[in-house]
């Protein structure tokens, strides 16, 4: 009885300590697998966080691709408008600058056309009343008064002798009356059959005369006229095509202003996209450095060289 407890007591003693460690194992076991399935959760987690995060990196990465290849395209566009716009613009500039040209030529040249019209209708006015005048006396006098009438139609006459519309026969026969006119008769006075013979020769040559200047008169009005409305037309071409250079100039400087301003803004849009387009590659660049080494550091170390996580993913692995 006696040695058969003591062996009991010994079984009892010798139990207890391995029996112990294998407890404190198992707890430890126990341990290491909850703390693993925690890390594995994190890890997971982890995965997943790399995984959103470089899909949304790429999206950005392809959206401001696009966006470059977009503002790339309209700043060639703009700079080519604006290049268009400034050819434009020069060729406005060059037909204004002609036509405000034509225009002030064409104002001066009539401006010297109206004023020698106004001298040469002064002048073909008063020749057709001096004209008027001269017969007047010559009808109103008498043989007696033959002397006295030629010299008043003499002084009359010498502005008509120098009258353009007087030519140069007309002027040689008025002459030649007015001095057959002034001889006297053979008792020192003209007959009055000479009078009326050298007086009806002036008046008729008067006459004719008068019939030329008003004709010349009404010719050169009519002239003026004619003058004056090809110039009216003119004006008004000129200036109706100066009107509308002026708008198209106007509403094509305010155009390449506004493109200019817009080629501004989308070359500084430009310029940030691309910061942020090379920040993401580059950004995605180190994130799938990290997240594609990460889990092969423990893969390659042993256990005791991770966490305890992470030598629970390697010895699940």
């Amino acid at each position: 009885m006696r040695t058969v407890g003591l062996l009991s007591l010994a079984a009892a003693t010798s139990v207890g300590p391995i029996q112990k460690v294998l407890t404190l194992l198992n707890d430890l076991k126990s341990k290491v697998n909850a703390e693993g399935e925690v890390e594995a959760d994190q890890f997971a987690k982890y995965a997943k966080w790399c995984e959103t995060d470089s899909t949304e990196r790429r999206h950005s990465i392809e959206t401001g691709t696009n966006k470059v290849a977009d503002l790339n395209a309209s700043i060639e566009e703009l700079t080519a408008e604006i290049g268009s716009l400034s050819s434009e613009i020069d060729q406005l500039n060059s037909a204004l600058t002609q036509n405000e040209g034509d225009l002030k030529k064409a104002t001066e040249i009539r401006d010297a056309e109206h004023a020698e019209f106004k001298q040469a209708d002064k002048d073909l006015v008063d020749t057709v009343d001096t004209l008027v005048r001269a017969s007047s006396i010559l009808r109103r006098g008498s043989s007696s008064q033959l002397q006295t009438a030629l010299s008043q139609v003499a002084v009359t006459l010498s502005a008509v002798m120098d009258a353009a519309v007087v030519s140069t026969h007309d002027r040689r026969r008025l002459a030649a009356l007015l001095e057959a006119s002034s001889e006297d008769g053979p008792s020192g006075a003209p007959t009055a059959a000479a009078y009326e013979s050298h007086s009806n020769g002036i008046i008729d040559l008067l006459a004719e005369l008068k019939v030329k200047a008003e004709q010349e008169l009404s010719d050169l009005r009519k002239d003026e006229m004619e003058r004056k409305h090809n110039f009216e037309m003119l004006a008004q071409s000129l200036t109706d095509q100066i009107n509308t250079q002026a708008r198209d100039q106007k509403n094509a400087v305010s155009s390449k202003t506004n493109k200019e301003e817009a080629l501004g803004v989308a070359q500084g849009d430009l310029a940030g996209t691309n910061k942020n387009l090379a920040s993401d590659k580059k950004y995605v660049g180190e994130l799938n450095q990290v997240c594609s080494t990460r889990p092969e550091v423990c893969r390659m170390r042993p256990p005791s060289g991770c966490t305890i996580g992470a030598q629970a993913a390697y010895w699940a692995s």
